[in-house]
């Protein structure tokens, strides 16, 4: 049987791509290459200078996400990982409609995992709705137990946005308090 070029690459020690291997399914697994270009892509996305060239970057991860999620069943443990990645290129185009609905999938898909409520939260805020991105931020709050310095990070960012600036020192106090 021939190896590819995964099994085989000198850069990556057979213990530690094992390792890897076992944390997904062999459905994930097999074009998780995929979603990692386009974490790559938003990467380039970021440092690019040029308008256009950022856009290009992001329409190509969120090709790259696409791919992913086509060829792996909707209730894999990592599906949720990869709708948020693609939600955060649909966001970063302007796409708050669509990245909306595919965060609220994840969340529902995944409501202990508190990145796709940051990252609806970040919707939210592109379109003004200050009040929905500190509701969602409560609700990633009570997901991670009050225990995650980013949530309380966040929420006393829109509450700063909010003028709420009691509720933005507390936050801020119990972000610092979590390190």
């Amino acid at each position: 049987k021939a190896r590819s070029h995964e099994e085989t690459d000198p850069r990556v020690r057979p213990a530690d791509r094992a390792k890897w291997k076992a944390s997904f399914t062999e459905a994930a697994w097999k074009p998780l290459h995929h979603y990692c270009a386009g974490i790559v892509k938003v990467v380039r996305a970021m440092r690019e200078k040029q308008a256009e060239r950022r856009v290009y970057f992001v329409k190509d991860a969120i090709k790259e996400y696409d791919y992913w999620l086509e060829r792996v069943p909707p209730d894999d443990p990592f599906f949720a990982t990869v709708l948020t990645a693609k939600a955060e290129g649909l966001l970063k185009l302007g796409k708050h409609e669509a990245a909306e609905k595919m965060l609220k999938s994840a969340i529902a898909r995944t409501p202990d995992n508190t990145r796709p409520y940051l990252m609806l939260s970040l919707v939210y805020q592109d379109e003004k709705r200050l009040e929905d991105a500190r509701e969602i931020l409560l609700r990633a709050n009570q997901a991670a137990k009050e225990k995650s310095a980013e949530v309380w990070y966040f929420l006393g960012l829109v509450n700063l946005k909010l003028r709420d600036y009691p509720a933005a020192e507390s936050a801020a106090q119990s972000a610092y308090a979590l390190g």
